[in-house]
């Protein structure tokens, strides 16, 4: 079996070298001039030598494996923003030296594997209704990444990766402040953390427009007139909103939704806005596997949301189930 010696005596270099080539850490590869890199990579090849992940997770104390944490309800059923994002850490990890395991609910098993070693980091998919998992998380010692949230909690070992909500209300109030807009009403969920998060920015913003602005749960709307210089945020659907939609097609709004099926009740696909899921996923693990290279805080990422009207028709973006 090649060792490390042979390809360093090969390529006249010292061990130390050979390791600095094959490390994760790039700081110790940019100790080594881009000749001597080559000349090592490709005394390598010739040796046909690939690095031992297990010696080096012995080396590092690490496992090589990411634990992706999500909702047990998902085992019965899944949104397509819940499979895009399980798709996106799925591609992300799959483009570095980890294993993904997957843990459908914080059980015994899944603390059993942090608390023996056998995970390095989580990434946590996990909706409000299940916050009492938090508390448990924030015990651990291990990098922690959330996605499709802010993190619950301060800690130097969290950070999260979730969409833009911020950006989007702030575009969406100065949109509504060009076309005169006086009167604003936003509609939202309160056992979504999402939703909570643009309620939080709507009543940040709304004051710098001037806005008589009012926020309400969803299951709180009621018909109302469609009168000049009233705009609406809704944030998802119900069938009383569709209902509404229908009967005012001009009526200044904008709506977050999942569904493409909402495209036949909605007068312009430019006021329909989704969740830009496989990113989160894919971001949430660079996010991840930058604080275990690093061992340190990584600044949390937010992905912009995207507009039913920015793409062709004929394209479909959300899975139908």
């Amino acid at each position: 079996m090649v060792k490390l010696v042979d390809i360093a005596k090969a390529a006249q270099v010292s061990k130390a070298a050979v390791s600095y080539a094959f490390s994760s850490d790039p700081e110790k590869r940019a100790k080594l001039s881009a000749a001597t890199l080559e000349r090592i990579l490709q005394t390598a090849r010739q040796f046909n030598y690939r690095p031992s992940l297990t010696g080096r997770g012995f080396a590092k104390r690490r496992s090589y494996n990411i634990a992706l944490l999500m909702p047990v309800s998902c085992t019965r059923n899944m949104s397509g923003h819940y499979l895009g994002m399980f798709h996106g850490v799925s591609s992300g990890i799959a483009g570095s030296d980890y294993n993904l395991s997957v843990f459908f609910g914080c059980d015994e098993k899944f603390f059993s594997s942090v608390n023996s070693g056998r995970v390095d980091g989580v990434a946590v998919l996990a909706r409000r209704n299940e916050s009492a998992v938090f508390g448990q998380l924030a015990k651990l010692s291990i990098p922690v990444v959330y996605l499709n949230r802010p993190a619950p909690y301060e800690s130097d070992n969290v950070s999260s990766c979730c969409s833009d909500y911020r950006n989007w209300i702030e575009q969406v109030l100065n949109g509504f402040s060009m076309r005169g807009i006086k009167d604003c009403r936003l509609y939202y969920r309160p056992d979504r953390c999402g939703d909570l998060e643009a309620e939080r920015w709507f009543r940040f913003f709304a004051p710098e427009h001037k806005f008589t602005a009012c926020s309400f749960k969803r299951d709180e709307f009621a018909t109302l007139e469609c009168t000049a210089g009233c705009g609406f945020i809704f944030l998802g659907s119900s069938p009383e909103i569709l209902d509404f939609i229908r009967k005012h097609p001009d009526a200044d709004y904008m709506m977050i939704s999942e569904s493409e099926q909402l495209l036949r009740y909605i007068g312009s696909r430019d006021k329909l806005f989704y969740h830009d899921s496989e990113p989160i996923g894919r971001a949430g693990v660079e996010i991840l596997l930058d604080m275990l290279e690093r061992n340190k805080k990584s600044e949390a990422k937010f992905i912009p949301l995207l507009n039913y009207g920015s793409v062709a028709p004929k394209e479909s973006l959300i899975p139908e189930f």
